[in-house]
């Protein structure tokens, strides 16, 4: 377990994009035709729920909020901040 939370935290900030893109690659046509389908259908499941797991973890950070990672950009009326420029 603890070689797997290690993998987990080397991977942060990036298993959504790695699950995603396994999970995307068994669905090109070169996987599937030199993956048996009922290895392929396995192989789908398990990347989709690690990506699916992955991007909970994500929303359960707040990463998908303008509270995390994004701390004083909120502004009440954004044409009114002197630092904006307003092109015409």
């Amino acid at each position: 377990m603890k070689v797997l939370k290690s993998i987990w935290r080397w991977l942060n900030g990036n298993k959504t994009i790695i699950t995603g893109s396994i999970w995307g690659f068994f669905q090109l046509t070169f996987a599937q035709k030199h993956i048996p389908p009922d290895t392929l259908e396995v192989l789908r499941w398990g990347a989709g729920i690690l990506t699916m797991a992955s991007g909970y973890h994500h929303f359960s950070k707040g990463y998908f909020t303008t509270k995390v990672g994004n701390q004083g950009q909120i502004m009440d009326y954004p044409l009114k901040d002197p630092k904006l420029k307003v092109s015409k």
